[in-house]
């Protein structure tokens, strides 16, 4: 069994607390609530009583709804120019189409992402790396994808793809770097077993900068996640690290050997509870926020919870709590059956949350509470699509990637024509 990381709690010496809290609070401005220091092995709690919940006319959230672009939507992010990048897959297996586009341009569209970042590879090194696209050393001046990075006008792959013993194994084109230059490509495999058709396996190899292989690691089978249609793994990079999110436990690039349990998965005596991470990214201050849906038994029912943690490199801190994140009202009080999907800050501190029956909502912080705001609006989505990501841009206009195609937000303005959606062709 590999070593478990047990878990540190805040202690500042020589320091008012309460005043170093503050300061922290208000100069990081990323809504995450920072907690006092406590004592024993529990995370730690922060403040999250909801006051009073605003409603969409209190806040700037009058957006009008349309399809950017066709086709199942995978991913979305916003590049530092505030372009959306929209990878679409393919029905038949193939590599994902991408399309950039912005709320008042044409989209640009490539048939691969290898082909989008040799037309941008010297915009991309004057850039920054773009989670689930792409991943930049700027030192190096390579671009990855996947097992691949270009430079210098060529490609160089750092893993030769086999049949697997059952079917078949590949790495996906992701990747997430840390400031050594090491990657961590998530990996996927169909190996023999007594199920007709094989059994499904998934993790993450490590290699060095020189292209070697390192290690990597088999992730525990976390059951009902695959009918979720999650990713295995989510991948943050946050001050110079790289953190593997794994549905069972957080994991450091550079010490796979060491999971970082997720404590609403840590049941009473240790026996662990069921359930597993479904989204996470990197908040303002350089935490990793990660998302757990759990199933505990409370005799005599089962118990199911949402819950946000956020990992500062040393300790857990309950950011949004199960009584207050499951309440929300696009979660229709049932946590049995609904998963946070994915997640996304905006440029004001917002924290924008999808749930997987299509509902999305706006947390805010104010003050010492979380304040929940939700869009009880037609997003033009069909009632059984799913939110796979979300992406705010800097102006405001909110890109949602689901199974029925990407769909754009953005506030109407005098004057605007909109542009027509982007038709993947297959």
């Amino acid at each position: 069994m590999p070593a478990q990381r047990s878990l540190r709690f805040l202690q500042v010496a020589g320091i008012p607390l309460a005043a170093l809290i503050g300061f922290l609070a208000w100069q990081l401005g990323s809504g995450l609530a920072l907690p006092e220091a406590t004592d024993g092995d529990a995370p730690q709690q922060a403040t999250t009583t909801p006051g009073p919940s605003a409603t969409p006319d209190e806040l700037p959230l009058e957006l009008t709804w349309r399809e950017a672009v066709s086709g199942d939507a995978r991913f979305v992010e916003v590049d530092p120019q505030g372009r959306a990048w929209l990878r679409i897959s393919d029905p038949g297996g193939g590599p994902d189409t991408v399309a950039v586009a912005s709320a008042r341009r044409p989209a640009e569209v490539w048939p691969t992402l290898h082909a989008a970042v040799e037309a941008r590879y010297e915009e991309l090194l004057r850039s920054d790396t773009l989670r689930d696209f792409f991943a930049v050393d700027i030192n190096a001046r390579r671009v990855w994808v996947g097992p691949r990075y270009y430079a210098d006008g060529a490609w160089t792959s750092v893993v030769t793809e086999s049949p697997g013993a059952g079917g078949g194994s590949y790495h996906e084109d992701r990747v997430v770097l840390d400031d050594a230059g090491r990657a961590g490509i998530p990996w996927h495999a169909v190996v023999d077993c007594p199920t007709p058709g094989g059994c499904v396996e998934d993790g993450v190899d490590r290699f060095a900068f020189d292209g070697e292989l390192e290690g990597g690691l088999r992730f525990d089978p976390a059951p009902g996640a695959a009918r979720d249609e999650l990713p295995a793994c989510h991948l943050v990079s946050a001050e110079g690290a790289a953190w593997i999110v794994a549905r069972r436990a957080l994991f450091r690039l550079d010490d796979l050997n060491v999971p970082i349990e997720y404590p609403p998965l840590v049941g009473a005596g240790g026996t662990p509870n069921a359930g597993y991470a479904t989204a996470a990214l990197r908040a303002a201050d350089g935490s990793v926020l990660v998302f757990v849906w759990a199933e505990r038994r409370d005799r005599p029912t089962l118990v199911h919870e949402l819950t946000a943690l956020a990992w500062d490199g040393t300790t857990w801190t309950i950011v949004l709590a199960a009584d207050v994140l499951g309440a929300a009202p696009f979660f229709n009080g049932d946590s049995a059956f609904e998963r946070v999907t994915a997640a996304t800050f905006d440029t004001v501190g917002r924290l924008w949350i999808a749930g997987s029956t299509g509902g999305l909502g706006v947390w805010s912080f104010e003050e010492s509470d979380w304040v929940a705001s939700w869009l009880p609006v037609d997003l033009g989505i069909p009632d059984d699509a799913r939110i796979r990501d979300v992406a705010v841009g800097s102006d405001g206009a909110v890109w949602l990637a689901t199974s029925a195609g990407a769909r754009l937000g953005a506030r109407p303005i005098a004057g605007m024509n909109y542009l027509p959606r982007v038709e993947v062709a297959r």
